[in-house]
This record gives structure tokens, C-alpha cells and sequence, in this order.
């Protein structure tokens, strides 16, 4: 359906009955679903900037408009305009043009989450299934919308949001070691083994990586599963060491950087 509105698009524009950025909204949607599609290649095309920005801030416009009272089909279309324009530019090879609109409409869903929280569950699903690109703006703006299901989003620091959720939407990361340093005491005043802590931290098809305990109770970052990995503590490589369960490095305190293929997880590990 795609490949033939942008085709039809295109043809239009050709004739001046289309304008520029519409097709370039057909093609960055595409590209979104088929980044190698034929219909793609072998054309380009110009919007300017200035259009862009004008046109993510129209768009932007109609989200921040949006109250607990309206349809949620309008606050849906709201999103999706934005979502548009955020794929032309990611397209067109202009992100930060949709930028600054986005950053806008973030801090009002993150303030308001109300009228947003019935489309959360389809934010999801569509950041699980054909997420935006990491540097789509659209990919924040969706992000923001499947937490506005946490009453806690209300808040800068995030606290009560799933780390999952704190990762996509660039807030802060930090796990306390505390409790799970409190659990592996319990545990070990209790008459059976219990299993242990477990903090998941980030995982995708194949690996998971958390922060738990070794075999003598000492908190530790585990990557599990088929996964290779750098670690990063304070900005200075971290050696992890090979076991049967995975990679393991010393949970110390501090701010670290994992990067696990093409994905990097960034978080604290606080006392």
C-alpha cells in the first residue's frame, strides 16, 4: 500500500498537484518498513528546512492541543501527524529539523500523561515491532506515550518507570545495590538457597544483561546468553570474565557503558 501511494505521490508532484513533503512523508514511512525497498532508490528529493521545522511545529501544535475530553481517534491522529513528519525528516536526512517540535511535545505528554495513556499498549507495539530508528525524533515521542501508563512519569526523575522505558525515553538509569545486597543476606539465613536477586537491566533475542550475585553472594553484572560485550565504568574499559552463565564484571558503583553488538546500555550502580 505504501510503495503504491508513494508512487501515486510521486506522479502528482511530478505534475505540481503534490507537494514535496508529502512524498517525502509516503517515503519515510516506507523506509521505516522496507529500508531497502526498490522504490526507494534511484531519486531524491528537496524539502527545506525551514518546511520541515514548520511543519513538525504544526504538528506538534495539534498534540499539545489535545485534552482528556477529546476523541481518542483525534489524539491518535495527533500523534501520527507528528510521527509523519518525524519520518520525512529522518528521510530526507534532516532529524534535528523535527527535533526541537518533539522535545516540546515531550515535556507536555511527560506532564499530562492523562489523555495519552489509552494509547500506550499500541506504543508499545510499535515500538516492539517496527521501532523508529535511534535517531528518529519519533522513536522519544512514542516512547513517551507508552509511559504515560506510569503515574510516576509525572516526575523528572522517573522512579517508579520500568528500566526499559527509562532507556528509550533518555532519562537516567541508576540501580541501587542496596537491596540486592539486603536479599543475599536473607538468603543466606535462610535454611534453603533462594534464587537469586535478579535486576534486568536491558535484553533482546538472544541476551539479557542484569545485575545480580555470584556464587558467594557478591553483586555482579551478568550478560547472559549468546551475546559479546565491552564494559565501560567511568569511561575506562572493564575486562569481564567468561562463565558457564555468561559475562561477568564486579558491580561497582559508578556509571557505566555496555555496548552489546550495536546496542549500548548506559545506567549508574549506586551504593
Amino acid at each position: 500500500m505504501l510503495r503504491d501511494q508513494l508512487a501515486d505521490a510521486r506522479a502528482e508532484w511530478a505534475r505540481g498537484e503534490a507537494g514535496a513533503l508529502e512524498v517525502a512523508v509516503l517515503a519515510g514511512l516506507l523506509a521505516r518498513a522496507r529500508p531497502d525497498d526498490d522504490a526507494l532508490s534511484g531519486w531524491t528529493l528537496d524539502v527545506p528546512v525551514d518546511a520541515l521545522k514548520e511543519a513538525a511545529e504544526e504538528a506538534a501544535d495539534g498534540v499539545m492541543a489535545v485534552d482528556e475530553d477529546d476523541d481518542p481517534a483525534e489524539s491518535w491522529d495527533a500523534l501520527c501527524s507528528l510521527d509523519e513528519v518525524c519520518a520525512a525528516s529522518l528521510w530526507l536526512r534532516r532529524p534535528a529539523a523535527a527535533g526541537p517540535a518533539v522535545e516540546q511535545v515531550l515535556g507536555v505528554l511527560r506532564a499530562f500523561p492523562e489523555p495519552w495513556r489509552l494509547h500506550a499498549a499500541r506504543a508499545t507495539e510499535l515500538l516492539r515491532t517496527q521501532p523508529p530508528a535511534a535517531s528518529d525524533p519519533a522513536r522519544l515521542l512514542w516512547a513517551a506515550v507508552e509511559a504515560s501508563t506510569w503515574e510516576e512519569h509525572r516526575r523528572d526523575t522517573e522512579p517508579g518507570a520500568p528500566l526499559s522505558v527509562k532507556e528509550r525515553l533518555g532519562l537516567p538509569v541508576v540501580v541501587s545495590l542496596a537491596p540486592i545486597s539486603a536479599e543475599t543476606r536473607l538468603a543466606a539465613a535462610s535454611a534453603l538457597p533462594d534464587a537469586p536477586p535478579w535486576t534486568t537491566l536491558a535484553q533482546e533475542s538472544g541476551w539479557e544483561l542484569a545485575v545480580t550475585v555470584d556464587e558467594r553472594g557478591v553483586p555482579v553484572l551478568l550478560l547472559a546468553g549468546e551475546g559479546l560485550a565491552t564494559f565501560h565504568l567511568g569511561g575506562v574499559s572493564v575486562e569481564p570474565v567468561a562463565t558457564p552463565d555468561g559475562l561477568v564484571c564486579p558491580a561497582t558503583p559508578g556509571d557505566w557503558r555496555v555496548e552489546v553488538g550495536a546496542r549500548t546500555v548506559a545506567f549508574r550502580l549506586a551504593p
